[in-house]
């Protein structure tokens, strides 16, 4: 605990461990929520790629929901490793100022595109 020159605790600094806890099981649900979601398009892609048997031969169906599907999970997938990162950079122990190479203080965030990978 740090101490005032006047022999106090500084305020706040006592919730530190504690905002600390909070916001890693914050960002750890965040990052199980993501991958949920990441799951479900995963699911609706595949569904989507098997053709129904209830059409009839003469019925053309017009797949416009696969790409937007794809750019949401690549979207969904860096947002994944960003929150990761951040997970990491708070669960490591660093003297202040200091800054780990390859995080995200030294790299900033990963870029985010808005085109589907494969």
């Amino acid at each position: 605990m740090q101490k005032t020159i006047g022999g106090g605790e500084k305020p706040g600094c006592a919730d530190r461990g504690e905002t600390r806890r909070t916001i890693i099981s914050d960002l750890t649900s965040i990052i199980v929520q993501v991958r949920r979601s990441i799951a479900l398009i995963e699911s609706e892609i595949a569904s989507e790629a098997v053709p129904d048997e209830e059409f009839s031969d003469d019925i053309v169906v017009l797949d416009d929901l696969t790409p937007g599907y794809a750019r949401a999970r690549a979207v969904l997938q860096q947002c994944d490793a960003g929150l990761r990162a951040a997970l990491g950079v708070l669960e490591e122990p660093v003297t202040p100022g200091e800054v780990q190479p390859g995080s995200i203080a030294a790299n900033g965030p990963p870029p985010v595109s808005l085109t589907a990978s494969t």
